[in-house]
């Protein structure tokens, strides 16, 4: 299939690179801009456009996709069978979501409709979730709400953080995502509708939430909060004026 892909994290360039390993055309590559990091603010391109350059693929950098008529045109010059969308960070038109042939696939990093939204690895953890998985789903213009096309789970170790996270769901991509896509260019998958009765919200996470609250969390939330943050955010507190992360614990 010739594919556009749609990504920014380390966990989208993980999938752009099993595609390129794949039989499937990647056509172009949309990614955030690049933004400015550390203490210089210099400009720092994401993971998947430093990706894409080594590979030679055509780069599409928008800041946002609403009327963008320039993209769009682009894109519809280009005429793909499939937009894979894999933490992309930015909202797809209606323009867009209805343009590839066999429709735009977002792999989610939650089972749906449990963990709609920017921050489902954290928040499952958070929560004390034992099990999750990722999703690939049919996207529709909601957040998270489109049919359901194939569900991966996996159960959690004890001591699950959302890097170790990460990679499990990496594994479960590896082994299935360029399977499923045969599939789908074959017409043999069936969609299944959520039920959104059953759907909870991964809302982003905020920096005031990764300060550590000695007083106010359980020791066991605790423990969660400080896996659930490592290694994007960190928890953070304070001893007397300084400013300290904590990275892992354990149990006493």
């Amino acid at each position: 299939m010739k594919i556009v892909f749609a990504g920014t994290t380390p966990f989208s360039a993980f999938h752009l690179d099993l595609l390129i390993k794949s039989k499937n055309e990647v056509a172009a590559v949309l990614t955030q801009p690049d933004r400015k990091s550390g203490r210089g603010k210099n400009l720092k391109p994401s993971p998947v456009k430093t990706f894409s350059e080594k590979e030679g693929l055509q780069i599409i950098q928008p800041k946002s996709l609403k009327n963008n008529t320039e993209v769009i045109e682009g894109l519809k010059a280009i005429n793909p069978d499939l937009i894979l969308v894999v933490a992309y960070g930015l909202i797809l038109p209606p323009e867009i979501i209805n343009l590839p042939k066999f429709g735009c696939i977002n792999v989610h990093a939650s089972l749906l409709p449990r963990w709609r939204g920017a921050a489902p690895i954290e928040r499952s953890i958070l929560e004390g979730d034992s099990k999750g998985g990722i999703t690939y789903m049919k996207m529709d213009e909601g957040l998270d709400t489109g049919p359901i096309m194939k569900l991966l789970p996996c159960t959690f170790d004890e001591d699950e953080d959302s890097g170790t996270l990460e990679k499990k769901y990496q594994n479960l991509s590896k082994v299935e995502l360029i399977s499923f896509l045969g599939d789908l260019a074959e017409g043999g998958v069936k969609e299944v509708n959520q039920d959104s009765e059953l759907a909870t919200y991964a809302e982003k996470i905020e920096k005031q939430e990764t300060e550590i609250l000695w007083e106010q969390e359980s020791a066991e939330y605790i423990g969660r909060k400080i896996r659930a943050l490592f290694p994007k955010y960190g928890a953070f507190t304070f001893f007397g004026d300084k400013r300290i992360k904590i990275l892992n614990s354990t149990k006493a």
